[in-house]
């Protein structure tokens, strides 16, 4: 098997790009390439090159930095067929990870590399591959206000969404009229957001459905119904820890695996896809089933599946 490292250098909270070389070239008998990736984007392409040269072999590609470059890592994919995605975490906090009991072990190459594949189950978009969260609406909008912050002031996540909760709401606050159709059945209507999990958090804060992993073989699919402003205060503490029993009144919980998300005037739309902004018309997405070959590092376990581990 081919090991095939892609590193965004611009990521380096446990190692520069450097310090990996320089580890990979101890190690013996380890077939490998590195690439660094020069631009946004960029890894998607190296994936795609790397998936074509060698078409007959089986690989395992690291994706070595965040959440995002995992995003374009897995963009380059052809096919999972003899591929499989390994996740060095050498940037901030990735909400993905919470889905994984001792997930510091995605920040030790050694684990990464001796651990061993599970199946999760990811969305296929499109074009995209959707691996933990898609939304669209007040939280897609918060979260573009929160990186425009994060990039001007040093302050933590919860005080960032707080601040960008503010903002949005005195300036951005407006329902969204959209289609939607969840396997098969319409639910359209005017919503604050919609949002589709396939894991327990998204945005870092969000732990809206604490319970969900990413092996149930459905999704959760949140709607925000149109509501004043003050319920949408109130009610936003519960939204992001998972109290939705609290939200009954504004809040429809359902559960699908085939969904289509539009506006109902053909406008684009910006939706925050597993926090990677896509402006589009539409999103159209399938539940996989244990269709992403994703690798646990040794000592790793998928939460609320304790038999699965690496």
């Amino acid at each position: 098997m081919k090991h095939i490292f892609i590193i965004n250098q611009e990521c380096k909270s446990i190692m520069s790009g450097d310090e990996i070389r320089s580890f990979l070239m101890k190690k013996e008998n380890f077939e490998y390439l590195v690439f660094n990736r020069n631009y946004v984007g960029h890894e998607a392409e190296l994936v795609s090159k790397m998936c074509r040269l060698f078409q007959e072999e089986k690989i395992r590609f690291y994706s070595c930095g965040d959440t995002t470059t995992l995003f374009h890592v897995l963009r380059g994919i052809d096919s999972f067929k003899q591929r499989e995605i390994a996740f060095f975490n050498n940037g901030s906090k990735s909400e993905f990870l919470e889905n994984f009991k001792n997930k510091q072990r995605f920040s030790d190459l050694d684990s990464l590399i001796e651990g061993k594949t599970v199946n999760l189950d990811y969305v296929q978009l499109q074009d995209i591959v959707c691996f933990n969260s898609l939304s669209v609406g007040a939280d897609a909008r918060i979260q573009g206000i929160v990186d425009k912050i994060k990039q001007s002031m040093s302050i933590n996540n919860n005080f960032a969404y707080r601040l960008a909760l503010v903002v949005d709401t005195l300036i951005g606050f407006k329902p969204e009229e959209l289609h939607i159709t969840i396997d098969g059945k319409n639910y359209d209507g005017t919503y604050l957001l919609a949002h589709v999990a396939n894991g327990k958090c998204y945005n870092s804060v969000f732990f809206t459905t604490k319970e969900r992993t990413p092996m149930d073989g459905e999704l959760d699919i949140l709607l925000w119904k149109e509501s004043t402003t003050m319920r949408w205060l109130q009610g936003y503490s519960s939204y992001q820890t998972g109290n939705l029993e609290n939200l009954s009144d504004v809040l429809l919980h359902l559960k699908g695996k085939n969904f289509t998300i539009a506006s109902s005037d053909g406008r684009k739309l910006m939706f925050q896809c597993d926090g990677v902004e896509q402006l589009c018309e539409e999103m159209s997405g399938s539940l996989q089933h244990g269709g992403l070959p994703f690798v646990l590092p040794k000592g790793v376990q998928v939460i609320g599946k304790e038999d699965v581990d690496g």
